[in-house]
């Protein structure tokens, strides 16, 4: 899975873990928790838009600190 990363299932009682990929749950993908089989999926598109625009925004938050850290290398 392309750039997995994961959460605490969120069942009550379970220790299990979720592990998704962003770029596939955007896509509309189910991710279940490998204890318990609860699920995690974006069910609408204003969720979906929602997750886009701040993975967008991390992307950019991102690209920015990598710029700074260049920069002050060079000094």
């Amino acid at each position: 899975m392309k750039d997995a990363q994961s959460i605490p299932c969120p069942a009550p009682e379970c220790s299990g873990t979720i592990l998704f990929s962003p770029y596939e749950l955007l896509e509309g993908a189910r991710f279940a928790c490998t204890h318990c089989g609860a699920a995690i999926q974006l069910q609408d598109k204003e969720s979906t838009q929602l997750v886009e625009a701040s993975m967008n925004r991390f992307g950019q938050l991102k690209d920015g600190l990598d710029k700074v850290k260049k920069a002050n290398s060079l000094s």
